[in-house]
C-alpha cells in the first residue's frame, strides 16, 4: 500500500469518528473512600391526639400550694360556719347566701367566698338552717346547711349543691336624694342579693318567674328603703331596674357633753335615745369615740362625729369611776 493510500484512510477513520461523536473527557471511577460514622438526631414525632399527653413540669406548682394555703386559712377561720361542695368546681367565685326565707325582703345575707370548689359560708344565726345560694353568674339555688364548731365547719345539702348558669339577669342604677349615683348601696329580691358599685350600678343573675326587687342603705341599721319593684324576669332576658333611696334624716346620740382636759364629760342624757338604752349616766366621760381619743377633739369636732345620718352607728368609749366601758351607739332623729 502506498503512502498516499495509507493517509486517505486515516482521514476516512477521522471522519467517521468525528461523525459518531467522542466524549470530552472520559470518567474515571474513583477510589472507593472508607465509611463515615453515620450521625442519628432524634425528630420528635408528632404527638397522636388518641395518647394521653404526658405531664410536663411547669410554674403551675406554686399557684397549687397557694389555693391549699388559702383552703387552710379559710377552713381555720372562726367565722367559717359551713362549707357547701359546689359543681360545676369553681377555681375561684364569690356570691350571696340568704339566710331564711328569700321572699321575706330585707334580706338576712352573707357574703360567700368560692374556692377550689368549695363555698364557705361564715356568720350563720344558730337555728337556721335553709336559704338560698347565689354565684354570681348562676341561677340562685335553694340549700339547707348545718353549723360546725371553730375549726371543724359544717356541710350543706344537696352535696354538691348543682350550680347552673343564669338564665336572666336585672342590673340598674341606684340613686340618692339628690340624684346622684348610691355606692354601697345593696339590692336585695327575687332571691339573690347585689350590692351597687361607686357608680351605683349593680347586676344580679336570677331565676325566671315574678318576684320583688328592692333598694337598701345601711350603715349598722337599716337606714333608708326604696319603694319595691315587681319585676317578671324571662328565660334569657335582661331587666332593667333603677332605684331612688329617700332623703335620710339626721339623728344624733341624746347626750349633753361639755370638754375638759380629760376627755368629753356628759352633763345630761336625754330620753327614749341610744345613750339612755344603754344607761349611759351623767358625770361618765367620753374618753373615745370612732377610735379617736375625744382628749385630742374640739367639741365642734365631736358634735361633726357624733352627728349624722339617722340609723347610722357611733362606737364610744366611757369611762366611769376609773373604770373604762366601750358602748356602739345608734343615731336617732332627736324631738
Amino acid at each position: 500500500m502506498n503512502r498516499r493510500r495509507v493517509i486517505a484512510v486515516i482521514v476516512t477513520l477521522l471522519l467517521i469518528l468525528a461523525f459518531l461523536g467522542l466524549p470530552d473527557e472520559v470518567e474515571v471511577p474513583a477510589e472507593p473512600k472508607p465509611a463515615a460514622d453515620k450521625v442519628v438526631r432524634a425528630v420528635p414525632a408528632a404527638p397522636d391526639p388518641r395518647e394521653p399527653v404526658e405531664a410536663v413540669p411547669s410554674d403551675e406548682g406554686p399557684v397549687a400550694d397557694d389555693v391549699s394555703d388559702r383552703l387552710e386559712e379559710l377552713e381555720a377561720l372562726d367565722e367559717t360556719a359551713a362549707i357547701c361542695l359546689v359543681e360545676p368546681s369553681l377555681a375561684e367565685a364569690s356570691g350571696h347566701l340568704i339566710v331564711g326565707d328569700p321572699n321575706e325582703i330585707p334580706y338576712n345575707g352573707r357574703r360567700v367566698t368560692v374556692v377550689a370548689g368549695q363555698a364557705f359560708l361564715f356568720h350563720l344565726p344558730e337555728g337556721e338552717s335553709r336559704g338560698v345560694l347565689a354565684i354570681e353568674g348562676y341561677a340562685p339555688v335553694p340549700i339547707s346547711f348545718t353549723q360546725g364548731s371553730p375549726g371543724k365547719p359544717g356541710s350543706c345539702t344537696p352535696e354538691p349543691v348543682v350550680l347552673r348558669v343564669g338564665t336572666a339577669t336585672i342590673s340598674g342604677m341606684v340613686r340618692n336624694a339628690e340624684g346622684e349615683p348610691a355606692g354601697k348601696v345593696f339590692v336585695e329580691g327575687c332571691g339573690n342579693q347585689a350590692l351597687t358599685d361607686a357608680a351605683g350600678d349593680f347586676s344580679m343573675t336570677v331565676s325566671p318567674g315574678g318576684c320583688t326587687l328592692q333598694a337598701f342603705r345601711r350603715d349598722g341599721l337599716l337606714v333608708s328603703v326604696s319603694d319595691p319593684a315587681d319585676l317578671l324576669p324571662e328565660d334569657g332576658g335582661d331587666l332593667i331596674a333603677d332605684f331612688a333611696l329617700p332623703e335620710v334624716a339626721k339623728g344624733g346620740l341624746g347626750i349633753h357633753i361639755e370638754a375638759n382636759d380629760a376627755g368629753l364629760q356628759i352633763l345630761g342624757v336625754l330620753p327614749e335615745t341610744a345613750a339612755e338604752d344603754v344607761g349611759l349616766q351623767d358625770g361618765d366621760l367620753i374618753v373615745e369615740i370612732n377610735g379617736e381619743p375625744t382628749a385630742e377633739l374640739t367639741l365642734q369636732e365631736f358634735v361633726q362625729i357624733a352627728h349624722g345620718d339617722a340609723g347610722t352607728e357611733v362606737d364610744i368609749v366611757v369611762s366611769r369611776v376609773g373604770e373604762e366601758t366601750a358602748y356602739r351607739l345608734d343615731r336617732r332623729v332627736l324631738n
